[in-house]
């Protein structure tokens, strides 16, 4: 019975969390909806510290608000964790404008040269970017047949959500990946 006690109160922490995700998204797509020169990181910082503070002002004025438990800056640094990792990789990552880059292509798929005339990219850029295509083609994000790149089943939906994302939060270096 403690078992079952303990997996029921760590589960609801875990769904309080991605609640919290879903808010801190939603109030960072609003901010950046009117605002995007300030670095995304500090945005998601003070997101994440202006909810904290309304959910312990919460705690304060209501004692009956009793759903976390006391577990505000848990569900807080989850959320902030998730977001950080989830937006910042969307706007940075090579191995996520790669996988971008290869859907563009369509079912024709697209060659590593290509890549590199279309995007530009240096000498060390296309090292790099070649690692990216070995470690995307191991994780099953993407296909690679007789020297042509082609995107997998999981990619599209990888790349749907990311442009999804990258379009709410206004992510501009995705955007121009």
């Amino acid at each position: 019975m403690k078992l079952n006690n303990f997996l029921r109160e760590e589960l609801t922490k875990l769904f309080i969390s991605m609640g919290m995700t879903v808010l801190l998204l939603t109030v960072l797509a609003i901010w950046r909806n009117f605002e995007t020169d300030t670095f995304i990181f500090l945005q998601i910082i003070a997101c994440s510290m202006i909810i904290l503070s309304a959910l312990y002002l919460l705690r304060l004025s209501n004692s009956k608000f009793k759903i976390f438990n006391g577990n505000e800056l848990l569900t807080i640094s989850i959320s902030f964790i998730v977001v950080t990792f989830l937006l910042l990789n969307i706007d940075r990552s090579r191995s996520f404008f790669l996988l971008k880059w290869v859907a563009s292509s369509g079912s024709n798929g697209i060659t590593v040269k290509e890549i590199q005339e279309q995007k530009g990219l240096s000498e060390t850029d296309l090292a790099a970017v070649k690692q990216r295509i070995q470690e995307q083609d191991q994780s099953g994000f993407i296909i690679v047949k007789n020297e042509k790149i082609y995107i997998s089943r999981e990619g599209k939906i990888l790349v749907f959500i990311f442009r999804n994302l990258a379009s709410i939060e206004n992510l501009k270096g995705y955007e121009n990946a």
